[in-house]
């Protein structure tokens, strides 16, 4: 994986000067930065000079990935095929879908899609055959469509909802509690979190999840250590979370 990330960015790195069709306008890839950046592997030596793209939030980042998309953008609306295509697949893609319901207290849960919403809407039934009630709408949560459910547990009596938003793609999630029948979230939300489970206890109480340290807060050789269990208390601040499980040694 190293190495092929390592190959991919040289070559965006390196001008084009020609171009496989003769037809084809000639063009230039925006130049990327080669720092110094040299890992040491049990003795062998690896160099990394894009590591700086890997933050998406620094600006030059902005600046590269938005040159990028300028030349991209320019090429492919210049195809011909492209209006065709995207017809097609539009139309391959307009079919209703949804999930497997699964059970949790009186309702039924599940997801479904009509056929082109850019993310599929949670919803709840009394009985198989009831009129669905929806719970969770994730193409309300931004005007552009980049906050995503990227996980989500309903409480063994399904009244109330755990789900996990991540932002423009991001790993890192933040955790928001629902009231299944008011479709009301309380007030906490629960950062720092990356690829956590959500488990409920019985009684409603709370759940157990994982999170991070928050950023800034460990050295910058380690931004992504200390992955640790809480216990989270419904209608409580993140701060008072109680620690269950932690390994500094790994």
């Amino acid at each position: 994986m190293v190495a092929l990330k390592k190959s991919a960015a040289r070559r965006l790195a390196k001008p084009v000067t020609d171009h496989p069709n003769p037809a084809s306008p000639k063009f230039l890839y925006p130049p990327a930065r080669r720092d110094a950046v040299v890992d040491d592997y049990h003795g062998t030596l690896v160099a990394d000079p894009y590591r700086w793209l890997e933050d998406p939030q620094a600006p030059e980042t902005h600046t590269w990935l938005e040159a990028q998309q300028r030349l991209t953008s320019t090429l492919l609306a210049a195809m011909p095929s492209r209006d065709p295509i995207k017809a097609r697949l539009t139309e391959l893609w307009n079919y209703p879908r949804s999930s497997v319901p699964y059970h949790a207290g009186t309702q039924y849960f599940f997801w479904e899609n009509t056929g082109l919403q850019p993310q599929s809407v949670l919803y709840r039934q009394a009985t198989l055959d009831s009129a669905p009630v929806m719970v969770l709408d994730p193409n309300t949560f931004s005007s552009d469509g980049t906050v995503a459910v990227t996980n989500c547990a309903v409480s063994h009596d399904g009244t109330l909802l755990a789900y996990a938003l991540s932002q423009h793609g991001s790993d890192w999630q933040t955790i928001k509690i629902r009231q299944v029948d008011t479709g009301q979230d309380y007030a906490e939300s629960l950062l720092w979190c990356r690829f956590t489970g959500i488990a409920w206890r019985h009684d409603n109480a709370g759940f157990f999840y994982s999170r991070f340290p928050e950023p800034g807060t460990l050295s910058e050789a380690e931004p992504y250590a200390g992955n640790r269990l809480y216990w989270h208390a419904l209608g409580t601040p993140q701060a008072d979370d109680q620690l269950v499980y932690e390994r500094p040694d790994n």
